[in-house]
């Protein structure tokens, strides 16, 4: 049986921020070392985005502009960058056998309950009976199946056999 071998971080950092794919697989190592860098360039450029509209809101009284340009340089960087994540999170759903699109289930259900479902069920005579029902099945289903897959894709072992989705990913002879 052939064993798999670790990406480095190097490998990983490329394959995360480089390679926009939705299709074929991404082990753990991987995923994690792309998770790390996304995370670390977030906290560096979230502070521009802070930092630009706070100058934006201050300037647009009469100051400078460049905290405006500032913030909306960092707009699409932020997009870029979890556009990113997500295609690796989808390729890591793939190394495991999961369907990829599992992992937008629990954002879109909570995302339809709060824009779409909770508005309409504040103006509900049964407001207060159905609002728990309501509740659970857009706050606390996409919680817990959230939970699941996240767990799923960061801890649990690749399959060591090709699927539907492609080869073992890194796989070595012994």
């Amino acid at each position: 049986m052939a064993k798999q071998e670790m990406a480095s971080f190097r490998k990983s950092f490329f394959r995360f921020w480089w390679q926009f794919n939705w299709r074929g697989r991404s082990q753990r190592s991987e995923y994690w070392y792309g998770t790390l860098s996304f995370y670390l360039f977030i906290f560096l450029i979230m502070p521009l985005f802070f930092a630009g509209y706070s100058i934006a809101d201050d300037s647009i009284e009469g100051g400078s502009w460049i905290g405006l340009l500032l913030g909306i340089l960092a707009i699409p960087l932020i997009l870029w960058a979890v556009s990113m994540r997500w295609t690796a999170v989808v390729r890591r759903a793939h190394d495991i056998g999961m369907p990829g699109w599992m992992t937008v289930v629990p954002p879109v259900l909570s995302v339809l309950g709060e824009v779409v479902v909770f508005p309409a069920m504040e103006e509900s005579p049964l407001h207060g009976v159905m609002s728990f029902l309501v509740d659970i099945l857009f706050r606390l289903v996409p919680g817990c199946l959230g939970l699941y897959i996240w767990l799923s894709i960061s801890f649990r072992a690749s399959e060591q056999r090709a699927n539907e989705y492609g080869d073992v990913p890194n796989q070595i002879g012994e």
